[in-house]
């Protein structure tokens, strides 16, 4: 009980984090709400990390091997980043940033243990969904342009969607009604859209269960893990480049309020600059450590980051953080696809495997609530007990929401 304290104390922190992130991103005067959002940050990783060192859990061999490679890959890069570093940038970026993005994965061990996600599932239906409306005229006052904040806050939704036939009547409205605000609040954040979009799809999948071969989750599953590989193959191999052929498409989408086109090609110049910033096939490979960084001639100056998760592992992980993240995922989402009794896990499985798709699309790799509820769902379908569930003992489990 009182470590389930502990663990919504890490929710409402990132939630708090998340706020100030981007509240004060275009502010000058915010030291002092940096340090209160890194000593949050910190407290929070802290905490996650008693889980996985003071209970015992059953977790498949595959995802266990899977798992320790990737943390440790991570972790290792972590220390050579700290011998790489030359001044304060490269320091902070180390401190905060990488080294926060590697413990959010402490998640999946959250996952793990159903007693804890129930308490956090409550907490967001209770607490996030009903009372974080007033973010989105909050939004609008702060960034007119892009008024994403409420949309941010209520990412837990992008997971929710598919959870809908499991639930009471009164959180299906919820959701539908959070779901529908988080799309339309900000019509030129085109992540948020597709995965909503996305979830709502596979939702459907759900309701049309009698009527598709059971060979079909295999198949998708497959497709979402190679397709965006094949695309990267294609464009380095014979310049066919997917993200320009949908640009052609712009004319038919752009939005009337932002006049922006929402399939704009804004990514070839992001995957030119990091795959050229590399040195050698030895620091492709390997990647530049933790902080490693490239120049962007297209901003002008050098980043730690892009707007691509994929770009962002490559450079700090390099081609075999890559292949490890691409295991852990595929081995994960397999699990619950092929060794499951109820449909949400298989259908969770098929979203996380979306996810492996749209880090090739977009995808910040920090520590937010995007991956916070990411990994959480990676550990929820982990579970053993919660895979050999039916889909009417699903519906029980979530029974106990009310009584949250």
């Amino acid at each position: 009980m009182k470590y389930s304290i502990f663990i919504l104390f890490t929710l409402v922190s990132i939630i708090l984090t998340d706020t100030l992130t981007m509240v004060t991103k275009n502010s000058v005067e915010v030291g002092i709400l940096n340090t209160v959002a890194i000593g949050l940050i910190y407290v929070s990783i802290f905490i996650l990390m008693y889980l996985p060192f003071n209970q015992k859990f059953s977790i498949p061999m595959t995802i266990r091997i899977s798992y320790l490679l990737w943390i440790s890959w991570c972790i290792l890069n972590l220390l050579r980043g700290a011998f790489l570093a030359n001044d304060y940038f490269d320091w902070k970026f180390l401190l905060v940033n990488s080294f926060s993005f590697t413990f959010v994965s402490l998640l999946f061990f959250v996952g793990l243990n159903l007693s804890l996600v129930i308490k956090i599932f409550g907490f967001v239906l209770l607490v996030m969904f009903p009372f974080f409306w007033p973010f989105i005229p909050i939004g609008y006052l702060n960034f007119p342009d892009q008024p994403e904040l409420y949309a941010r806050l209520v990412y837990p939704v992008t997971f929710f969607i598919v959870f809908i036939p499991f639930m009471k009547l009164k959180w299906k409205i919820l959701i539908s009604l959070v779901a529908i605000a988080s799309f339309f609040a900000d019509l030129t954040f085109r992540t948020n859209m597709l995965k909503i979009t996305i979830s709502v799809m596979l939702l459907g999948i759900y309701y049309i269960r009698n009527y598709i071969p059971k060979s079909f989750f295999k198949w998708i599953h497959l497709v979402f893990f190679i397709t965006p590989i094949m695309f990267l193959i294609l464009a380095v191999t014979v310049k066919y480049n997917i993200f320009q052929e949908i640009d052609k498409m712009k004319d038919l989408s752009i939005t009337e309020k932002s006049k922006q086109s929402t399939v704009k090609d804004s990514r070839t110049f992001l995957y030119y600059e990091v795959l050229t910033s590399f040195k050698s096939s030895k620091e492709l490979i390997l990647g530049k450590g933790a902080n490693g960084s490239y120049f962007s001639n297209f901003f002008g100056f050098s980043r730690y980051s892009s707007e691509v998760a994929v770009l962002n592992i490559i450079l700090r992980y390099g081609i075999l953080g890559l292949s490890l993240y691409f295991f852990l995922l595929f081995s994960i989402s397999y699990l619950a696809i092929t060794k499951s009794n109820n449909n949400l896990v298989k259908i969770l499985g098929l979203l996380i495997a979306t996810r492996w798709s749209l880090s090739f699309v977009e995808e910040f790799t920090q520590y937010d609530l995007n991956f916070y509820f990411f990994f959480l769902i990676t550990g929820l379908v982990t579970n053993e007990l919660f895979r050999k569930m039916n889909d009417n003992q699903v519906r029980t489990f979530f029974n106990q929401l009310g009584r949250w």
